[in-house]
């Protein structure tokens, strides 16, 4: 059985023009489906990645689409990735925005932007999909971005590792390493529920460790006391090679280690956590730890660049064939 439907989302590692082709083309090339919705964006959060993925979901069924025509995966991103939305256009002068070149026509000309994201309001054909990305390249990765309204482009990707305005703000004070987890629990349990709600077929996994585990921020900007509540610089900075001796930084590296690990546990042992965690049916999850740990300690192939932690094109088609195409087969006797 094939499904006439085939909806993805996540990342950069799901988002379909990148540097290395990934697991939806794949995916898409094998199953041959009527209707697609590919949706994976460069440095997404998890709150976009389930807004985007129910939204055409529901966009499938509003077109009468049976539910067990629809297939369903979502590769989860980073617990810190954040999400913003606001319709005032000021926000766009104070935030991160990708691609960093062309803003001024994209100002001017939002619509005709818009052109260059097939995947965003609708789905597209098959063979739209063939025709259009058969040769040259489009941009698939936008911060700001929308996801059904074609007029304003308004929810803005915020990562920690960021320093504009929005985003230092935005985490200094809103967000901390256990509300982080609690979000992305609360993202992947509202998806869930509204796949099972329907009887969709869908599957799920985690891009790389930091689902669940807090990795940001690493700035100043963002906590700025986070020296003082270590006791010693735990932030690289210019001064840090010529002027922190090699035991502060033992005790740095000592600090931020205890930190991560003690955020590792957060999901299992956090009161306000753990139930929501406990929560996601992993049973509808590929066997895996997550795609990147599978791609380099699986697959033969190597990355495409040593300096570039997303997983080559071979990696990626590795695993689609050797892990989600027995998983669907299995499961849902989708071949």
């Amino acid at each position: 059985m094939k499904p006439k439907v085939v909806i993805t989302g996540g990342c950069s590692y799901s988002q379909f023009k990148n540097a290395d082709e990934t697991w939806p083309k794949f995916l898409i090339d094998t199953l041959e489906p009527d209707k697609l919705g590919i949706l994976g964006q460069g440095a997404a959060g998890n709150e976009y990645i389930s807004r985007s993925v129910i939204s055409t979901v529901q966009l499938a069924l509003d077109e009468g689409h049976k539910p067990e025509e629809i297939l369903v995966g979502v590769v989860w991103s980073g617990c810190d990735r954040q999400l913003y939305y606001s319709d005032d256009d000021s926000t766009l002068h104070r935030a991160h925005t990708q691609p960093m070149t062309g803003w001024e026509e994209f100002i001017q000309n939002n619509l005709h932007y818009l052109n260059s994201f097939p995947h965003v309001g609708k789905m597209i054909t098959f063979e739209d999909y063939q025709g259009r990305f058969s040769s040259g390249s489009n941009p698939h990765s936008s911060s700001p971005m929308t996801i059904r309204n074609s007029k304003n482009m308004g929810f803005y990707t915020l990562n920690s590792h960021w320093e504009d305005e929005l985003t230092v703000g935005y985490y200094s004070k809103y967000i901390n390493p256990v509300y982080a987890i609690m979000q992305t629990c609360e993202h992947i349990l509202r998806t869930q529920w509204f796949l099972k709600s329907h009887n969709i077929p869908y599957f799920m996994s985690e891009y790389d460790f930091d689902v669940f585990t807090y990795m940001g921020p690493n700035n100043l900007n963002i906590y700025p006391n986070l020296n003082e509540r270590a006791g010693i610089s735990v932030l690289k900075t210019e001064a840090w090679d010529c002027e922190t001796s090699s035991i502060e930084k033992d005790q740095a590296r000592k600090f931020i280690e205890d930190k991560h690990k003690e955020e590792m546990l957060t999901k299992d042992m956090h009161p306000e956590v753990s139930y929501l965690y406990d929560m996601i049916d992993k049973d509808h999850w590929l066997p895996v730890r997550d795609l990147k740990n599978w791609t380099k300690e699986e697959s033969p192939y190597e990355q495409r660049d040593p300096n570039d932690p997303h997983p080559s094109s071979e990696q990626q088609e590795d695993f689609t064939k050797r892990v989600i195409l027995p998983f669907i087969l299995e499961k849902y006797n989708i071949s």
